[in-house]
């Protein structure tokens, strides 16, 4: 009898002891999350101001290329997102777009002007 009172003691006390680092664990992991969470929406929000501005990503780890007559597209994809670039010759940016879960959330749009 004595003996199980002792594992009980034992194991109410490992608890308590389990509990008291899973607070700390808890608040070290949700301390973690906020900071990735703000990382990631500055790398965000420099990706949108990028399109406003009709530069290239880069945040980025894919980019694809399409070729068609008169332009071509660049679908560069980054965590999360995907930026569809619009060039024609010399590489000079006509339109941007900026997808979040596959949801238009920027475009911005040049003039081409034809000599």
């Amino acid at each position: 009898m004595i003996f199980l009172i002792g594992v009980f003691l034992i194991l109410i006390i490992s608890l308590f002891l389990v509990m008291k680092n899973l607070k700390r664990m808890w608040g070290k992991l949700i301390t973690l999350g906020i900071i990735l969470l703000v990382f990631y929406l500055g790398m965000l929000f420099l990706e949108v101001n990028r399109v406003y501005s009709l530069k290239k990503p880069l945040f980025v780890f894919s980019s694809q290329s399409y070729q068609y007559n008169d332009y071509s597209k660049v679908v560069y994809k980054g965590f999360g997102y995907k930026v569809e670039v619009k060039m024609i010759e010399k590489q000079k940016i006509i339109s941007s777009e900026l997808y979040l879960l596959k949801k238009k959330i920027a475009v911005s749009a040049g003039f081409v002007t034809k000599i």
